[in-house]
């Protein structure tokens, strides 16, 4: 038996767990065709769940910058 808890198949948010790597690490495939390689315990508690792929859509979404609290759409 396994010393570690078979994640293979599950989802965390966007992100799939496909291949354990050892050392408490996954390789995983993230509903972006992106890959990432995520700590068990962040998959488990939720820190993790995109391969960074849901913030660069969440700023496009809002039309943000870094520092700034308005939008910025025709400005220059």
């Amino acid at each position: 038996m396994p010393s570690w808890i078979n994640l293979s198949g599950r989802t965390f948010g966007r992100l799939t767990a496909t291949v354990y790597l050892g050392a408490s690490k996954w390789q995983c495939s993230c509903a972006c065709g992106g890959l990432a390689t995520v700590n068990t315990g962040d998959l488990n508690n939720g820190n993790t769940q995109s391969c960074g792929c849901y913030q660069k859509d969440r700023a496009a979404s809002t039309q943000l910058r870094h520092g700034f609290t308005t939008r910025v759409e025709g400005k220059k």
